[in-house]
């Protein structure tokens, strides 16, 4: 400990020789010492030797090959160096054999968030909130992550729990984190409450200032957020963010060619909101090619994105390619997304593939309140003969969605399957006064035939 200190002092003063000597004083003194290690590693590192750096690390391996201290020093080596896929081995051989590693946890936290790797990066959210439950940077880390996966029920509880927190509060890093989070999930009362706090204890903090153009955007209130917006500019407030709130107004004043320009260059510049809403900006234009070609190309650089890919499995899915949909929805398997496994069995349903009905139930085990996978899952085992089982999910559907002309007729033809010629009636004719233009209007009639 004592020759750990006097090398620390050497190399602050920039004695680093005698740094050196002090480190290697204390390992022989004790071997297994990782802040020596560390040290030395560090200073091997920054003079770019990064083999040993790691050679530093691997001596405390020959002792302990799973020296915690050394896995997580060899994993952020790796992680300096750009090489993800060694730094995750490292950090997954240091929670197998330490799990209650919290540092190993939060670094592939990182890990998988810097590479996009959404899913994985809210998994080990999960686990690192299990060894610290009321950390409030867990808590909007997994707010955000289940929003940009669509698990927005998962998302509202962790905002729920951090907002509990931020209340009253004077932390205002955190009360901003909160309102952004707030602001996501549609709930600008008290994103806008959030912010307002921030402002009462710093009126001048721009990423308040930042939110409030958002709310502006999101409530149309378009003059109010070029205001906003041109003071920030005239006093020389340069951000990226700024102008992603930019081509957001331009995208609202219906001035498109100019909101495309900013958000290709934010894009080319490697900001995710830019290339997302950009895709979404050439959809609603309904320029499908266009807009797929913006995730095509972003996916090219992040290919672990499961929530743009699944935006581009989703779009493909509504302009009828669906072949070229499957193989999106595939490469994000397995999976636990519900919405993904609906669509995916509905397709595999219309290629007369067998695994659609498995795919429509592992969907409804994921997300079994929802009335459209109760739909699917219903239909599927219609058309697998067993209308007995499909019964109760199509009431259920049929009882949430009324309004929905397709989805009584299921429940019709289950009926009639059974025998339930009055129930079969009420449902068939349900279905004709809703109508739909997806809805085989020939089908219901006949099927009402026979029952006449």
């Amino acid at each position: 400990m004592g020759y750990n200190v006097l090398g620390a002092v050497a190399l602050s003063e920039g004695r680093t020789d005698e740094a050196i000597s002090a480190f290697e004083k204390s390992l022989e003194v004790d071997p297994k010492f990782v802040p020596a290690v560390t040290n030395l590693a560090s200073i091997s590192e920054n003079a770019g030797d990064i083999e040993g750096a790691r050679a530093r690390y691997n001596t405390l391996r020959n002792h302990d090959d799973y020296n915690h201290g050394a896995l997580i020093g060899l994993a952020q080596i790796s992680i300096r160096q750009k090489e993800p896929e060694r730094a995750e081995t490292y950090l997954k051989q240091a929670i197998e054999h330490h799990p209650d590693s919290i540092s190993a946890r939060l670094l592939l936290l990182d890990l998988y968030r810097s590479t996009n790797d959404f899913a994985n990066a809210l998994i080990e959210a999960d686990h690192a909130l299990a060894l610290q439950p009321n950390s409030s940077m867990l808590l909007a880390v997994k707010a955000d992550l289940s929003i940009r996966l669509g698990k927005r029920s998962d998302a509202e509880a962790a905002i729920n729990r951090l907002q509990g927190q931020v209340d009253g509060s004077e932390n205002i890093q955190l009360l901003n984190m909160t309102g952004d989070l707030q602001a996501k999930i549609g709930n600008l009362v008290m994103a806008k409450a959030d912010y307002q706090s921030v402002l009462e204890l710093d009126p001048q903090n721009l990423a308040a200032t930042l939110g409030q153009i958002q709310i502006s955007l999101v409530q149309s209130r378009f003059i109010e957020a070029r205001e906003r917006i041109d003071t920030l500019r005239k006093n020389n407030f340069e951000n990226p963010n700024l102008d992603l709130l930019e081509a957001r107004l331009l995208a609202g004043e219906k001035r498109f060619d100019e909101a495309v320009t900013i958000f290709t260059a934010l894009a080319d510049e490697d900001m995710r909101e830019a290339a997302t809403e950009l895709a979404v900006l050439h959809y609603a234009r309904g320029e499908f090619t266009e807009g797929s070609a913006v995730l095509s190309t972003w996916l090219a650089r992040h290919e672990k994105d499961m929530g743009a890919r699944l935006m581009l499995a989703n779009s493909f899915l509504q302009s009828g390619q669906n072949d070229q949909a499957i193989i999106e929805y595939e490469k994000m398997l397995p999976s636990d997304n519900a919405i993904l496994l609906n669509n995916l069995a509905w397709l595999y349903s219309q290629k007369g593939d067998q695994r659609a009905l498995g795919i429509a139930r592992r969907a409804h085990e994921s997300a079994p309140e929802s009335a459209e996978i109760s739909d699917t899952l219903g239909w599927l085992l219609v058309e697998n003969g067993k209308s007995e089982e499909a019964l109760p999910y199509l009431k259920k559907a049929a009882s949430e969605l009324k309004d929905n002309g397709l989805v009584q007729y299921h429940l019709g033809v289950a009926e009639f399957n059974l025998g339930h010629s009055s129930e079969a009636r009420l449902a068939l004719k349900a279905a004709l006064a809703v109508g739909g233009a997806d809805l085989p209007e020939a089908e219901v009639r006949k099927t009402l035939q026979l029952l006449d």
